[in-house]
């Protein structure tokens, strides 16, 4: 078990590994298994078209962290494949550009936990309404160390149209999920709004909550170890109430 320093600031969601990659892998639907109850290459240069939003666009969130959690704050995290402004910290919040693809990851390593988190896209210049289901981010799990812009991990997907799926990533072999989509369309939230993610890890076993309720459960994949990290894909999002449970 892994002990993270505790610092100032997921009934679970969808997609924060939450958007899809541009990954090849595909998971494989398996028949329904038991529930599990919630708990009380390169970088891709460029820059962003879009503006995180003014600091005193972003309330202060006086959130505390639910007892045997661990509040993560910005300074627990390093920027993977990121320019100077891709990711910031704005209160208690961390917010991402989205530009350039890349990840942000924990500076420590986890294997059994219990990760909950909120997050939100933000507005994006010219984007058609459309496509704003597109919107796209995740929660990468077990990342591998050598870095890549899709590193070997498993993610729950922060893609809205996807959130709370789990998937894997870099080229390791995909996981096997049992994944209920009629329980994600009545738990999603719109996009802008805040949607809360749940993630439990049981040696290599995951299961995501999306506000609460039960989205998607994975076999124990390849990969059961490594760093946490939060997607940029394309879009901005807003972090906030990102807290880990070890044991």
């Amino acid at each position: 078990m892994n002990k993270l320093r505790s610092v100032v600031a997921m009934s679970i969601g969808a997609a924060l590994i939450l958007p899809g990659c541009d990954s090849n892998s595909n998971s494989n639907s398996v028949p329904s298994s038991p529930s599990v109850s919630a708990p009380a290459e390169n970088p891709e240069a460029g820059t962003s078209d879009q503006a995180i939003p003014p600091v005193a666009e972003i309330p202060q969130d006086d959130f505390t962290a639910e007892e045997g959690f661990t509040a993560l704050a910005f300074s627990d995290f390093t920027p993977v494949f990121a320019n100077e402004e891709t990711w910031k910290e704005h209160g208690t919040s961390i917010v991402t550009t989205g530009e350039p693809k890349g990840y942000l990851q924990t500076s420590q390593t986890f294997s059994n936990f219990t990760l909950k988190l909120e997050y939100r896209f933000l507005p994006k210049p010219k984007l058609a309404e459309e496509k704003r289901p597109l919107s796209n981010t995740g929660v990468l799990l077990y990342i591998d160390e050598e870095q890549a812009i899709w590193p070997k991990s498993v993610e729950v997907q922060g893609k809205h149209v996807e959130m709370a799926s789990i998937k894997s990533n870099g080229g390791i072999p995909d996981v096997v999920i049992t994944d209920d989509q009629a329980a994600r369309e009545a738990a999603r939230k719109p996009v802008g709004e805040w949607n809360e993610l749940t993630i439990i890890s049981a040696d290599g076993a995951l299961t995501s909550f999306l506000n609460g309720t039960q989205i998607c459960q994975s076999e124990p994949a390849e990969r059961q170890s490594g760093h946490l990290g939060f997607q940029a894909e394309g879009f901005p999002v807003e972090f906030r109430r990102i807290r880990i449970q070890t044991r």
